[in-house]
């Protein structure tokens, strides 16, 4: 049995499932004694802030993927199911940054019409704050060489 690498960061399922709970909690709760106070204005409120904040996690965070590599395989997971994916199959890797959290699509070939990406949130590196992060530079040569083997 190999030895897998995590490459998506420890915080995940708290970013993904636990923050957007909290902090989507607390807006229903000021909505709530938004109403029974009286004052249907701030209910409102509260409620329209609860849609545009929740559509803002669903945006940034809902789609984080718990990535996890070996030899041969990506090991891809939503906390539901896992899927594995062959590493000769990895055909781009983009990076975006938020804030402090840099976030890393992967993008596989597939025999459907379309590709697969995924989104994750690699591990924090100080060394990522004014450069690439190490892990985007990891997959990028496994691109390159995967589009070398191809030609």
């Amino acid at each position: 049995m190999s030895n897998k690498k995590q490459l998506s960061s420890g915080l995940t399922f708290y970013v993904k499932f636990i923050m957007p709970t909290i902090f989507l909690g607390l807006l229903l709760l000021m909505a709530l004694f938004g109403f029974i106070s009286g004052t249907p204005t701030g209910g409102i409120a509260g409620l329209f802030g609860t849609g545009i904040l929740g559509f803002v996690f669903y945006l940034l965070f809902m789609r984080l993927n718990s990535v996890k590599m070996d030899e041969r395989n990506f090991y891809i997971s939503n906390f539901r199911r896992t899927e594995e994916l062959s590493i000769s199959d990895l055909i781009e890797v983009s990076t975006g940054h938020f804030i402090n959290a840099q976030r890393i699509w992967l993008t596989f070939r597939t025999d459907e019409p379309l590709n697969k990406s995924f989104l994750f949130m690699p591990y924090f590196s100080l060394e990522a704050i004014f450069s690439t992060h190490p892990t985007v530079k990891e997959l990028s040569s496994i691109v390159e060489k995967n589009s070398d083997m191809k030609h």
